[in-house]
């Protein structure tokens, strides 16, 4: 509760021209703009590129917010109230978030001192065509038709380094190789790959997007990898496991360039 008071008391102080905002100022489109640290003291800000936060689009209407990762995936759609610029969603007992509106800007504070900042805009003919799709599939399939490698060995924050290997056979290369083959993933929770010597069901537990670079001589090339998470299905019955498939930044930069 601290770090969101002090977002918030942040927020109400960068500027005299900041004001705490109304329902009707929200309603509309929003797009992410900037974000940065708050520094521990009001009035010091400490600028930093941080990742790539969830959210980047913000939509009002009535008392309704949908939230994107534009163009990645939708996160939700909930009901928000306001209450002294502090924004409420309708599942949290706790502020999710505390709003003033700077020069016409929607000034966001949110946890662990992260501020955010967005513009109003007006999506054209493509986007606000994209965001309908990823309303009602929740996550942009066409970004998904890559080829995924089994991911073996890994690094954690907290301890060494382990490498890792399913207690059955499975193929170290598996392809989406087109939208369908995707939206049917996504749509049915599952995907089918071989498990021993059959093809069998696995359950996709997550979908993860991995903010990366490929670097190609002087250049870097900014990518962002699909990664699955997968959950053997009804057809296993030993010690559960989970098997983890990313995407190669290398193929990925190569198709963008």
């Amino acid at each position: 509760m601290r770090t969101l008071f002090l977002s918030f008391l942040i927020c109400a102080t960068l500027t005299s021209r900041a004001q705490f905002v109304t329902g009707e100022i929200l309603q509309g489109q929003w797009s992410l703009e900037k974000i940065w640290h708050a520094a521990d003291y009001p009035g010091l800000v400490e600028e930093e590129t941080p990742r790539l936060p969830d959210d980047n689009i913000w939509i009002f209407g009535g008392d309704s917010l949908v939230r994107f990762n534009y163009p990645f995936y939708f996160i939700a759609n909930d009901h928000f109230t306001l209450d002294s610029g502090r924004l409420y969603l309708h599942t949290k007992r706790w502020p999710f978030a505390t709003c003033s509106i700077d020069s016409g800007k929607l000034v966001v504070g949110v946890s662990d001192g992260v501020m955010m900042r967005f513009r109003r805009d007006t999506f054209d003919v493509n986007t606000s065509r994209l965001l309908n799709t990823l309303r009602r599939d929740t996550i942009n399939a066409g970004l998904l038709t890559e080829n995924y490698y089994m991911v073996t060995h890994f690094v954690p924050d907290d301890a060494e380094a382990y490498d890792f290997q399913p207690p059955v056979k499975m193929p170290n290369k598996i392809s989406l190789s087109d939208t369908t083959d995707a939206l049917t993933m996504i749509r049915t929770d599952k995907i089918y790959l071989k498990a021993g010597r059959k093809k069998r069901a696995f359950y996709v537990a997550r979908i993860e997007w991995d903010d990366t670079f490929y670097a190609h001589r002087s250049e870097f090339v900014s990518v962002t990898v699909p990664v699955l998470i997968l959950w053997p299905g009804e057809w296993w019955t030993g010690e559960p496991f989970q098997v983890v498939y990313r995407a190669n930044e290398k193929e990925m930069a190569h198709k963008k360039r």
